[in-house]
This record gives C-alpha cells, structure tokens and sequence, in this order.
C-alpha cells in the first residue's frame, strides 16, 4: 500500500497499518481467483466493476454469542451485471452504479429472515416467488444473466419463477439533484457523501450511508473513452485488469502474475 501524500507522515504511516490488512483480505479474497474472474470478464465485455463490501459471514468466524463476524469481500460486475453512466469517463463524477445478481428465493428469504419494516413484517415474506424487476429492460438482462450462467439458449418458467434478482444501488450525493427541494435536503442530511439502496426482485430493503468512490472501482479492456468499451485480445484483459485492480487503493491487493494462458479462450 502506498501513501497517498509521500511527504505527509501522518499518511505514510496510514499506509504502514493499512498494509498488515493485505494478508488478512487475500486469505478470504484470493487474488488468483480475482485474476481468473478479471481476465473471463474483460474477455467478454471490455468493463467491470469491482465492488468491495464489508459482509457478515461464517467464514470469517464467530464471535462469542456466535454470531458471524464481519469481513472484506470483492465481487466483480460486467456489463450484464452492471449499470452505469455510460457517457462518463470519469467513475468520480457518476451520480449512480447498479450492480445486479440472481439468487434463489430460498437463500435470500433465509438472509432476510430477522429483519423488518417499519411495519413489522419479515422482509422473507416480502421476497415472493415470481418477484421480477421493474422495467422490461432490466428483465431482458436478468433472462441474459441467468442464460449466460446456465450456458443455455431458452429459459423455463419454472427457472425465472424461483430466481430473484439482488440490486445493488449506490448513489453519490449528486443523484440528489434529481429530487424536489424539501426531499433533497432530507437525504443530503441523512447521507452526505451517498447511499446504498438495496432491492431483493421488487422489494426494497434497505440504504445505508455509502460513498460510491471508495467502494467501485471500474477496469477496462482497452482505453477510451465513456463506459462502452470493446473486449480485450487474447493475452490481455488479465494483465490490464490486474494493472488496474492493484493501483486502485480498494483492491490494491492482487499479484503481479497474469492468468495462465491455456485458461484464455482460444
């Protein structure tokens, strides 16, 4: 890790702590698993979105009431996967970012099983089967999500029914422009630097403060310009996205190595 003032001591030695973490994030996030997922993506798509959280998880242990204890993870969205302006270059100056995976309904009523609304009701009761998204574009690339994961051509009924999608949406400060005055003063006092509002299918389920800079990082295939870049050549979206994973101060985690090239598609 390196500062991000060189001359500053206070920073210098932020960067000192900051680096006995490495070991402890690449013992639950293996940067050769990261380069794998780098390189299949960027093969593909030309843009992913590396999303860092801090997730509450068996595997990093329990603490003494047995509840599971709080650890870093990474998740990587391409474009089927993810939503973003794509007529901005700059990730600093997005006002939003949807990121957008598909779980079955029974692993994510079980997640949501202790928490409620403000009306007491279990937020699993609220997660039914069937549940889509809401606009026929965001349907058509969840039928694309779950096409490309089970490697089929047609999708059963019965596959899109016990299917729901999980949104992610991190919002910068700036996305509250788009409210009327009384609700924009609302939100900027209560999330000054952004949120995070989460939907399970049409349920939402809950925001929390969360700035979109310091948990996103975006790669590219090739350079350019906007978010709509073409795929990379054989050989180079792992040392490309690798290159930019390590110098981003999220995931500044991974190793030098590039994927092995017998695991490119030819």
């Amino acid at each position: 890790m390196e500062p991000d003032q060189a001359k500053e001591s206070t920073s210098i030695e932020a960067a000192k702590e900051a680096q006995k973490f490495v070991p402890v994030y690449e013992k639950y996030n293996s940067p050769k698993l990261q380069q794998m997922e780098i390189g299949r993506l960027l093969w593909t798509d030309g843009r992913e979105v590396a999303y860092t959280d801090t997730v509450k998880d068996e595997r990093f242990g329990l603490d003494a009431d047995g509840n599971p204890k709080e650890g870093e993870v990474t998740e990587f969205f391409g474009n089927l996967e993810s939503k973003v302006p794509i007529y901005e270059t700059c990730q600093a100056k997005w006002p939003y970012a949807k990121l957008s995976k598909d779980h079955d309904i029974c692993y994510l009523q079980d997640k949501y099983a202790e928490r409620e609304d403000a009306d007491g009701v279990s937020m699993a009761d609220k997660i039914k089967i069937g549940s889509k998204t809401s606009s026929p574009n965001e349907e058509m690339a969840r039928m694309g999500r779950i096409a490309t994961a089970e490697n089929i051509t047609q999708l059963s009924q019965d596959t899109l029914k016990y299917l729901v999608t999980e949104d992610i949406c991190v919002l910068q400060r700036s996305a509250f422009r788009e409210l009327e005055d009384e609700e924009r003063d609302f939100f900027l006092a209560l999330f000054p630097n952004g949120c995070k509002v989460t939907f399970r299918g049409d349920t939402y389920v809950g925001a929390e403060a969360e700035q979109l800079t310091e948990h996103l990082a975006v790669m590219h295939a090739m350079p350019g310009t906007g978010q709509s870049r073409p795929s990379a050549t054989a050989g180079e979206p792992t040392a490309r996205g690798v290159s930019l994973l390590r110098s981003s101060k999220l995931h500044a985690r991974s190793s030098a190595r590039s994927i092995p090239p017998n695991l490119l598609p030819p």
